[in-house]
């Protein structure tokens, strides 16, 4: 299995002073594996971070796409379940895999929440690539060493709307709770300094619309 820095989910959430209420993510089974793998992504609902339920999502329809190293698009069979709404996808060739969920709450309504999830197959470690993106929707974008990022390394967010840069505020949650905030600009990115190992949950929202990114640190740099 290919060891990397950080693995990066963008999910929709909102935020609580002490839980978040209604918040939705992607999980994957494994963020960094090999080729040939499968791996289980989930569409999670929960009020904390990073525990979730991974229950019924009410009125909103989710739908996934798996952009593949290449470029192209896949669109992936969801299946729901008690667990929730989940999908396996096969990861055939090496590079970075970008799982794009959104949901809305009607057919033909436009999506509100948007969830997305980066995955690593293959080893990378000795590669520089950059944050692969959508460009539909609200994202949030990460600058070109998210695969490498370490505690004591600073790592640049930006908040894009249908791929062009917004101002935004982010909040910044850590697994124990900590919060902070950053704020971006359409001509300036923020700069996050890691400060520590773990899983971090980091929140932009505009008007009628949420995002969301989570990622995990690992100890060092895997570089």
């Amino acid at each position: 299995m290919a060891a990397q820095g950080i693995c990066l989910a963008i999910g929709i959430c909102s935020v609580a002073s002490s839980a978040l209420a209604h918040d939705c993510w992607l999980t994957v089974s494994n963020d960094t594996t090999s080729v040939g793998d499968k791996i289980k992504v989930q569409i999670c609902k929960g009020h904390s971070f990073p525990k979730s339920s991974h229950g019924d999502h009410g009125p909103s329809l989710p739908t996934l796409t798996t952009r593949m190293p290449d470029g192209s698009d896949q669109v992936a069979s969801i299946t729901t379940n008690s667990s929730g709404s989940e999908a396996m996808i096969e990861c055939k060739k090496e590079g970075l895999y970008l799982l794009a969920a959104s949901l809305k709450k009607n057919a033909n309504a436009e999506p509100h929440y948007w969830a997305r999830t980066i995955v690593a197959v293959g080893d990378l470690s000795n590669k520089q690539l950059a944050c692969p993106k959508m460009k539909r929707g609200l994202e949030i974008v990460t600058g070109d060493n998210f695969l490498h990022v370490a505690p004591g390394d600073t790592l640049r967010l930006s908040a894009t709307y249908d791929g062009k840069p917004i101002r935004a505020l982010l909040t910044i949650t850590r697994k124990k709770g900590k919060t902070s905030h950053v704020r971006t600009s359409a001509r300036r990115p923020a700069n996050l300094t890691i400060d520590a190992p773990g899983q971090y949950l980091v929140i932009a929202s505009i008007t009628g619309m949420k995002c969301s990114l989570t990622f995990t640190v690992s100890q060092q740099s895997q570089e």
